[in-house]
């Protein structure tokens, strides 16, 4: 199902006739993955009556034939993501989106190594192999058997990783080389999104907090003899009791050697739901009455406020930085892959479902 029509993108003349080295190598569904080999352990482990092979050409890529089935299966963990949120029309036209975005993967991913190839890129085989080591040691326990075990599972070839590996190490390499050096974000720019989009840098609203935390044992008898007990810790500590004290004598919780100070928190990040909807209704120096939860009984105490504010800049620096960088790479990316459509021969078929 796709909207893509059929299409072609003029170069060179056509079709180029002569393929060398990882070019003539290159198949499977991992050709959309710009990094497949470092997700190829998530690949390993996929069944074989997880895919979906289908019949027909979804596209030419100069020599290369790019069938419905390699982007089916690239897609069908998205479409099933789509069919517990979407039903209907709606559904299809998700389903048709995601098709088109895996196909331009692949698209993209077939120029990347035939762009490789015309620069006479080679790949040392040492590299392919200490990635299989590192595969086998971080997600087979260092067991060679195990790898082997879910080649034969998913019906792949150890040449067929090693080429999927060795494409992944093209992909990242071209990348790196083309685009990653390429990126540039000045300082200014950085301090003008930190402007533009003070919003977004919002820090919640934090309390300085202590908590008192009591059990509340099996026996209902003296289940109430500790409720009676918290009551009354409660008058003494707003009579003015001193709230560390009482805690490091009597509370049970994790910060009860502190005094049961929990410092400066987002209540909403730290606490559980009903004890921060406690804590943001207290104002500095109220006490909270006793809060039970299952087995166990809570006193709270605010001892100050900070109003929700915009973060400091060299707080937020780095995020925002990191944020124009992606972006950055992104448009670089999408610049390099057009021009090297149009040096290629690309031709997009309309597949069943589409519309127009």
């Amino acid at each position: 199902m796709s909207l893509l029509r059929s299409r072609s993108y003029g170069g060179q003349g056509g079709v180029r006739s002569q393929v060398t080295g990882v070019r003539s190598q290159v198949k499977g569904v991992a050709h959309a993955l710009c990094c497949v080999a470092l997700a190829l352990p998530t690949a390993l482990a996929a069944s074989a009556g997880e895919r979906m092979v289908l019949d027909g050409v979804a596209a030419h890529v100069n020599e290369h034939v790019i069938t419905v089935g390699e982007v089916a299966e690239l897609v069908e963990p998205v479409n099933r993501q789509l069919r517990n949120t979407y039903k209907g029309e709606e559904l299809e036209e998700k389903m048709r989106q995601a098709f088109d975005d895996a196909l331009e993967s692949v698209v993209a991913r077939y120029l990347i190594l035939d762009a490789y190839v015309d620069q006479d890129g080679q790949i040392p085989e040492w590299a392919v192999d200490r990635r299989i080591a590192e595969i086998i040691e971080t997600t087979c326990k260092g067991d060679r058997s195990v790898l082997m075990a879910r080649l034969a599972r998913d019906r792949m070839t150890f040449e067929e990783l090693r080429t999927r590996i060795r494409e992944g190490i093209v992909i990242a390499a071209m990348r790196s080389e083309m685009i990653a050096k390429n990126v540039n974000v000045s300082p200014k720019a950085v301090y003008e999104a930190y402007l533009e989009n003070s919003e977004r840098y919002m820090r919640a609203e934090k309390l300085k907090l202590r908590m008192i935390m009591l059990e509340l044992p099996g026996d209902a008898a003296v289940a109430d003899r500790v409720r009676a007990q918290a009551r009354d810790t409660v008058k003494r500590l707003r009579a003015g009791s001193d709230f560390g004290v009482t805690a490091k004598n009597m509370s049970k919780g994790a910060k009860a050697a502190d005094g049961g100070d929990w410092g400066w928190i987002d209540p909403a990040e730290t606490l559980r739901a009903e004890l921060a909807k406690v804590a943001s209704g207290l104002e500095p120096t109220d006490v909270s009455g006793p809060i039970e939860i299952g087995d166990e009984l809570y006193i709270l105490k605010v001892e100050g406020r900070r109003a929700a504010a915009p973060a400091p800049f060299g707080e937020v620096q780095p995020e925002i930085a990191r944020d124009l960088r992606q972006k950055e790479f992104e448009r670089l990316f999408r610049a390099w892959i057009d021009r090297l459509k149009g040096g290629a021969y690309i031709k997009v078929f309309a597949q069943p479902g589409s519309q127009g």
